[in-house]
């Protein structure tokens, strides 16, 4: 019999995907207009920034689950930010730094794997990101004035773009891998170094508010605690680890880090006249998929109602159906091991022999796994957070995430 724990998770997920399924069939066309999108972040988003800027091949087991070839994205598949794309109707979007193949129509993705919020100028810090941007937007609008007629974004479209940022995981891992995790150091984190982190999240929305951004998607990070690369790390107890085996100071830092940066959020609301942020809490959505990981696959006895309720989804949206019939997987069966490392149970991760380095192991099944190497998130992991994502519940203000292309 299923946990109290475990049928309120799935009573949230029916009504979670009820919601999506009636919204988009009342709506087969997400946008009323050509949607844009720019994307700032690190390896959570990075659609091949890193192979383009520094030549990094990720080979195949890696984006096995959806492209079948290297995609240039630390997964077995697809990112959160591939699936909001397919939400949209609209193509993945292209690495800024791709030089062949790009297609810039809908947008751009200025995230790097290994970016951070601090230090502002260390390649390709979130700073750096933005001035990206702004050449790419100055370029753009001057290839316009001399006539250029076959410029992908147009002065309308980035006025009416969205701008998505999630940036955060690597300054909060390297904050607290400097700690002792006593109390002096956690607030060392917490009051000096989240902070400084946090100022050029704000400073890069009022930079793209004032070059002419108004809407705004932000990402809250994930729990640090829950990651096999962070557990798997030597320990003197099992004292700091919460019921569902997480580290509870580390996610108490995300946390934290959220809770502030809702803070900041909320305040640019009020200040930048005619702007709309929207903040999203990933740590609860992440956090669910580690302590509720069972429920994905408890939620109806019978497992071909799924694909019918996911079949109700409009035709033209078949990559939406796929990733609704995504969040019903047999269970996420090892919620805090890695499908790709080193050193089996329980975390499958070994600092020394990293997924795709010489002496790896690779699961057969990652839609059983959230974790995909110790860091990152599988493609289905990542199709249940996108359809959280989509369902608005996690939101503040809860706006659908196309509200910026039907306004």
């Amino acid at each position: 019999m299923a946990t109290p724990s475990a049928l309120s998770a799935a009573l949230a997920v029916t009504a979670l995907v009820v919601a999506l399924t009636l919204t988009l069939a009342d709506d087969e066309a997400p946008c009323t207009r050509r949607p844009v999108v720019f994307a700032f972040g690190d390896s959570n988003t990075d659609t091949g920034g890193t192979a383009a800027a520094l030549g990094s091949y990720f080979p195949l087991p890696a984006g096995r689950a959806h492209f079948r070839r290297s995609s240039g994205r630390l997964c077995d598949g697809r990112l959160v930010i591939d699936y909001l794309c397919e939400s949209l109707n609209m193509s993945y979007l292209s690495p800024y730094m791709e030089a062949l193949g790009s297609d810039f129509s809908n947008g751009a993705n200025f995230a790097v794997s290994g970016s951070t919020a601090v230090p502002r100028d260390r390649p390709f810090a979130l700073h750096v990101q933005v001035q990206q941007f702004i050449h790419f937007k100055q370029r753009s609008l001057d290839l316009i004035t001399h006539g250029g007629s076959d410029v992908p974004v147009d002065a309308e479209g980035f006025r009416n773009a969205l701008y998505l940022i999630d940036i955060g995981q690597n300054d909060l891992s390297a904050a607290f891998s400097f700690s002792s995790r006593s109390t002096y150091d956690y607030d060392d984190v917490v009051r000096k170094r989240v902070p400084a982190m946090l100022s050029e999240i704000k400073d890069a929305i009022m930079t793209l508010y004032y070059n002419g951004a108004k809407n705004f998607w932000v990402h809250g990070t994930g729990p640090l605690g829950c990651l096999p690369q962070r557990l798997a790390q030597p320990r003197a107890d099992d004292g700091d680890l919460d019921d569902s085996g997480c580290l509870m100071t580390l996610n108490q830092g995300s946390y934290e880090f959220n809770i502030q940066l809702g803070s900041i959020c909320d305040r640019l609301t009020t200040q930048l006249k005619g702007a709309t942020i929207v903040y999203t809490d990933l740590l609860s959505i992440k956090y669910d998929l580690v302590a509720n990981h069972s429920a994905y696959g408890e939620l109806f006895s019978n497992p071909q109602s799924v694909p019918r309720v996911c079949r109700l989804l409009p035709a033209t949206i078949s990559d939406l159906r796929c990733m609704c019939m995504c969040m019903f997987p047999p269970g996420f069966e090892d919620p805090l091991m890695a499908c790709c490392g080193y050193g089996g149970p329980p975390y499958n991760y070994d600092v020394n022999v990293s997924c795709l380095a010489p002496g790896y192991r690779v699961c057969e099944d990652g839609s059983k796994f959230v974790s995909w190497d110790g860091v990152h998130y599988t493609d289905a992991a990542n199709a249940v957070v996108a359809a959280k994502i989509l369902s608005a519940e996690y939101s503040t203000p809860k706006l659908p995430f196309h509200y910026f292309c039907n306004t």
